[in-house]
């Protein structure tokens, strides 16, 4: 099979069509053949019964009065056909009644000693063909008559076939050949043509060839498709060109180094860009490799990477400092690398470029100076706050004392007046002594609120679980102690919180104190507490049905000392809102509200969940 599979097509035309011939004759010759034989035999064996059947009818009075001599005169006439070899009568009881041989004393040996006719008959019998007839009288058998033919004439007739089939297998074969011969020129011409055709572009690569065959059957519709493949691909291959060409046009163009390498990682193409930078003669692009001109320093590692981006496809890219041929100077640059595969993921080639980077690298070492010299001066204007703050605690510490003991003494006084003095002094009198009590008072709380807000930008703050709900009871409760009587209060459920339980309940504390005292003048006032989450956060909010506020002046509303209302509407020192605002801060929360005037207000904030 691998023999006829290297076979030239004409070859294997020739050869099935005189195999298929020869097959063809063989089966015909051979069918012929075998109904002759068959045909032959049947003729035989009936021309054999009818010899029987006469010697029968001729052999009855012989045997009738048993004259044994008539009888052998009888089968003596079988002598003219010479195909007969022996015969015999046989009587009823099966013995030899009268014998006829043709010459051959051998040829006796073949006739039984006695005859049974049990058997089908005619049939063949040591390579003879025997037949065995009944003979009757009054329609009684009385003998039967055995006649046994040689087959000579079958086997003559046998070779004159075999010679007749020999010539007609010679003719007809010869005649094969010719036709298959006219036959394979007319097949494997144009399928030589399309092979010399395919091997020569694969030799030069010259795609303008054509086979040449015009036929309109299937192989001119082959080399036909093959010729208009030829086509598409020089139609591809000038596209190809042309859009190389554009590359290349745009390549030069840029303000980069281009260049591509093959998937080994050897140079394919350069641009004018880097032949001018290294200095490269034209000739020697395809032996130039681009390790060639880095600074000592970056070259091992440059070469590792790119080592690496060959072994596994991912793209390239390093900071490397290259060779300017013109002047010898190392600028930095930025090498790019990128893998162009094909649809099955294989690398083709490489696409890679160089962009001067030097000024950008000039910027970050300047960048890194001024940045070293801003570390400095922040280390310096650290210090500097640090020691002010030191500063500020000391004045604090200063104004806690120095300023708390002549507003203690000026209270004190005050009050020494009014108890021992009273009686003495008049209604004027009275009533400065009470304006200068109540202002040394108010000048105490100022005080008191200003190094609490101070206070609070130095505190850290502490991170722990806050029951917010018991938190506000518990504040609710103080103040009802305190004051006596509080407005209504709706107190909905407030969701847990984690921050600083001291800080969370100065807030809480400002902002009910101003709920309280803003909502004193309503009819029925009313203050509401809840919270919701919302996002990532926890929403809380205290609202009143007070004196509210007007929008406008909304920006003034969490600055330190600045206040909405009059003093003598409202007493206050104008610091609670701002420490509300600095304590939600430093828990990473906001603060916000809403109000109009005379309708109340709504302080919200919230917390991270």
């Amino acid at each position: 099979m691998i023999a006829f599979q290297n076979l030239s097509i004409s070859s294997k035309l020739t050869r099935l069509s005189m195999s298929v011939s020869l097959l063809v004759l063989l089966i015909a010759c051979g069918s012929f053949v075998a109904y002759e034989l068959l045909t032959f035999r049947g003729r035989a064996a009936d021309q054999l019964d009818a010899h029987a059947a006469v010697v029968g009818i001729n052999a009855t009075p012989a045997i009738v009065f048993n004259d044994r001599a008539a009888a052998r005169e009888t089968l003596a006439s079988l002598r003219a056909m010479h195909d007969v070899v022996v015969a015999a009568i046989y009587l009823a009881d099966g013995t030899s009644f009268a014998t006829y041989v043709r010459g051959f004393r051998d040829d006796a040996a073949s006739l039984p000693g006695r005859f049974e006719s049990s058997g089908t008959w005619p049939r063949i019998e040591n390579g003879r063909l025997a037949v065995a007839r009944a003979i009757q009288s009054d329609g009684k058998p009385i003998a039967t008559v055995y006649i046994e033919s040689d087959l000579r004439m079958l086997a003559t007739r046998l070779q004159t076939y075999a010679a007749i089939t020999l010539c007609i297998l010679a003719v007809s074969l010869l005649a094969a050949r010719l036709v298959s011969s006219s036959i394979e020129k007319r097949i494997s011409e144009p399928v030589r043509r399309l092979a010399r055709t395919a091997d020569a572009i694969a030799a030069d690569k010259n795609y303008g060839l054509r086979t040449g065959v015009t036929s309109s059957d299937e192989l001119g519709q082959l080399a036909g498709a093959f010729d208009k493949m030829l086509d598409e691909i020089e139609a591809q291959n000038e596209d190809i060109r042309r859009r190389e060409q554009n590359f290349h046009e745009l390549a030069d163009a840029m303000p980069q180094m281009v260049w591509t390498l093959l998937a080994d990682g050897s140079t394919g193409y350069v641009n004018r860009q880097l032949i001018e930078y290294t200095g490269m003669a034209a000739n020697d692009v395809k032996a130039w490799s681009w390790g060639v001109g880095l600074h000592s320093e970056d070259l091992e590692p440059c070469l590792r990477a790119w080592t690496a981006a060959l072994r596994t496809g991912m793209p390239y890219n390093a900071e490397c400092r290259i060779r300017r041929a013109a002047d010898g100077v190392y600028r930095w640059h930025l090498a790019r690398a990128v893998p162009m595969r094909d649809p099955k993921g294989q690398v083709l080639q490489w696409f890679a470029t160089c962009t001067d980077i030097d000024a950008q690298k000039q910027a970050e070492n300047e960048a890194r100076q001024l940045n070293a010299l801003l570390e400095k001066r922040v280390e310096e204007r650290t210090e500097q706050l640090v020691a002010a703050n030191k500063e500020l605690e000391a004045f604090s510490y200063s104004v806690s004392h120095d300023l708390r003991a002549p507003l203690r003494a000026v209270d004190g006084f005050s009050r020494i007046l009014q108890e021992d003095y009273d009686d003495k002094l008049d209604d004027e009198g009275r009533r400065v002594l009470n304006v200068i009590r109540n202002s040394s008072q108010e000048m105490a709380r100022l005080i008191d609120d200003l190094l609490a807000f101070s206070r609070l930008g130095r505190s850290e703050v502490s991170g722990a679980d806050v029951d917010m709900s018991a938190l506000v009871r518990s504040i609710l409760d103080e103040m009802r102690r305190e004051i006596g009587t509080l407005p209504e209060v709706a107190l909905r459920a407030l969701p847990p919180a984690h921050g600083d339980s001291a800080l969370l309940r100065q807030v809480w504390i400002n902002l009910l104190s101003n709920a309280v005292k803003f909502s004193a003048k309503s009819d029925h006032p009313r203050i509401e507490v809840g919270g919701y989450p919302e996002g990532s956060a926890h929403v809380y909010y205290v609202k009143d049905n007070g004196a509210g506020f007007d929008m406008k002046y909304y920006d003034k509303l969490f600055g330190v000392f600045q206040r909405l209302h009059r003093s003598d509407e409202f007493p206050g020192t104008g610091v609670g809102l701002a420490i509300v605002q600095r304590v939600v801060s430093k828990h990473g929360g906001k603060v916000w509200a809403q109000g109009a005037v005379g309708q109340g207000a709504t302080f919200f904030f919230t917390l991270p969940k």
